[in-house]
């Protein structure tokens, strides 16, 4: 049990980097999609010449990955329609995150240079939960980020008296138009693998837009044994997440 609950964590942190700014009507999406696709530039030359392309180096900051309090961000996933929400406690921001069979809290601080996870809380189907600490916080996302960057990330993580060891490498995958129910936007794609010593090794790719932050994800989680027979039976195999729509806190107190 304390293999699938190590992988559903896995999954849902990664997943849970979800989170928006401003709700749609305050959006400007043409712009957003003109600005975001342009990345060459060309000078003009008379006919007859050859045109000159030159790459403009494009940089990748703290608006993909805002953490916004005063939304509700809704999904349509493989795990059933899912609810995300932060609420500030201290010098942290908690994002409660809610599927229909899985229910996960992950503490998070943001700096300059990323998002950094401090503690995870899970409970799954029921019966499976698990409180888990990290000796250092561990990076989430860095930036900013520029087209085809790499990075690594090891941390060490505790649960009920047990440390192991966690890698994570993430790449830049580039630009990609992705349409939803709540609209279109040019995102910026990641994907990371995520390994730990008790033998799982998932690949998870993400696409996050500016101001708005996940839009969609695809999570392949591989496993041997016991693990993978779980995650067969429980759907945990493959995982896929798309946004559905934004609304403000205060007009669902309304």
């Amino acid at each position: 049990m304390k293999i699938l609950n190590k992988a559903l964590i896995t999954l849902v942190v990664i997943l849970s980097a979800v989170v928006l700014a401003q709700p749609k009507n305050d959006l400007n999406y043409a712009g957003n999609i003109a600005n975001s696709a342009k990345l060459y530039e060309s000078d003009v030359k008379p006919l007859n010449v050859s045109l000159k392309k030159e790459i403009i180096q494009k940089e990748f900051g703290a608006e993909y990955f805002p953490l916004n309090l005063e939304l509700i961000y809704k999904f349509d996933s493989s795990l059933g329609s899912t609810k995300a929400e932060f609420e500030q406690q201290g010098e942290q921001v908690v994002l409660t995150f809610d599927a229909p069979s899985i229910s996960y809290q992950q503490s998070l601080m943001k700096s300059d240079t990323g998002v950094m996870l401090t503690r995870t809380k899970t409970s799954a189907f029921l019966f499976f939960g698990n409180d888990i600490s990290y000796a250092e916080p561990v990076l989430r996302i860095p930036f900013p980020l520029n087209l085809d960057d790499t990075w690594e990330v090891e941390g060490l993580e505790t649960e009920g008296g047990d440390t192991t060891l966690l890698k994570i490498r993430g790449k830049v995958l580039g630009e990609e138009l992705v349409m939803t129910e709540y609209g279109n936007f040019v995102c910026l794609k990641i994907q990371q693998q995520v390994s730990s010593e008790g033998g799982s090794s998932n690949t998870l790719t993400e696409w996050f837009a500016p101001h708005i932050g996940l839009v969609k994800s695809h999570a392949v989680m591989e496993g041997s044994g016991i693990t993978g027979m779980l995650q067969d039976v429980f759907g945990l195999d493959e995982v896929t997440f798309q946004l559905v729509s934004v609304e403000k806190k205060s007009d669902q107190d309304n």
